[in-house]
């Protein structure tokens, strides 16, 4: 697939879906102009804009809960109440998870930054909502490649920070 700017819209209809389905959720058919749905397409883009939005604000609040968690398990280990292996072992599920939700967020962010190039450029006909997960799909690189993106969140210093301090302060104290 083509590398895309920031300015390009992704049409595309996945694999596994007719185009009967695909023309349903449009409201265009190959046949004739077909009928739009209730919502307009800019109204279908806006309220995807508005749901993945509250939800990459949603996965950051969870981050921070991650974050969190790790500090207050650091200061059980500080008072004795759990030991070195156990603390390093927690720290780094930790870390891990909040590397794949880092992940997650990522994908929603590649799409509201496809959304707000849409309306910055003007929708046009052709422009489909809702499309997060097909496009996805079609680029996935399967478990070697799904693994090597979540270490790579795993090891951005916005999400390194604070489980690599804490685990060096751990092994130091």
């Amino acid at each position: 697939m083509p590398a895309r700017g920031a300015g390009s819209a992704i049409r595309l209809r996945p694999a596994n879906v007719p185009e009967s389905a695909a023309a349903a959720r449009t409201g265009r058919h190959r046949h004739g102009a077909g009928t739009r749905h209730p919502m307009d397409i800019r109204q279908q883009l806006a309220q995807e804009w508005s749901i993945l939005q509250g939800n990459h604000e949603a996965h950051e609040r969870s981050a921070l809960l991650l974050k969190l968690a790790a500090v207050a398990l650091f200061a059980l280990a500080a008072s004795g109440a759990i030991g070195l292996v156990v603390l390093c072992s927690l720290l780094l599920i930790l870390w891990l998870q909040e590397a794949v939700l880092k992940t997650w967020q990522s994908r929603l962010a590649a799409r509201l930054a496809a959304l707000e190039a849409l309306f910055h450029r003007g929708v046009q006909d052709g422009d489909l909502a809702f499309q997060l997960h097909g496009p996805w799909l079609l680029r996935r690189t399967g478990v070697a490649g799904l693994l090597s993106e979540y270490l790579r969140s795993g090891m951005r210093p916005t999400v390194a920070f604070p489980y690599a301090a804490l685990l060096a302060l751990a092994v130091v104290l």
